[in-house]
């Protein structure tokens, strides 16, 4: 790593050569094995879904992909959360029209907005759902 002259050896850091990086693409196979791990685990429990069904995934890697399944930036929510394909498809499709009503629609997730009415609209559509 550093040579006896104390200078840096940038051959060191270098991967050996013809040593390729898997490419990973994220499939119908991923997502759909993704929403099982949902609704065996629920949402949150992304490193027994990384370790029984989608091991060359993190479990950074499959919140992302959870936040864009689910159309919420903040999965706080949803901690625990289970649901099937359809289940999920609905909770998108409630979070894309209240992010749609207040301008809260960002790269296909709801996000917050300063004046609290996302927050608000979700403690309602919440609150409804539990009755």
């Amino acid at each position: 790593m550093i040579y006896p002259d104390g200078t840096l050896n940038q051959d060191y850091f270098r991967p050996p050569k013809g040593q390729k990086e898997e490419v990973r693409k994220w499939t119908d196979v991923e997502k759909n094995l993704l929403i099982e791990g949902i609704e065996k685990y629920g949402i949150g429990h992304f490193g027994e879904i990384s370790k029984e069904l989608l091991p060359k995934w993190s479990t950074n890697d499959l919140r992302v992909k959870c936040i864009r399944l689910i159309g919420r930036q903040n999965l706080q929510m949803y901690r625990d959360w289970k649901g099937n394909a359809e289940d999920i498809m609905r909770e998108y499709e409630a979070n894309k029209e209240i992010g749609l009503k207040y301008g809260a629609w960002k790269q296909g997730v709801l996000v917050y907005d300063d004046e609290g009415n996302v927050e608000k609209a979700l403690e309602e559509y919440h609150n409804k759902k539990k009755q």
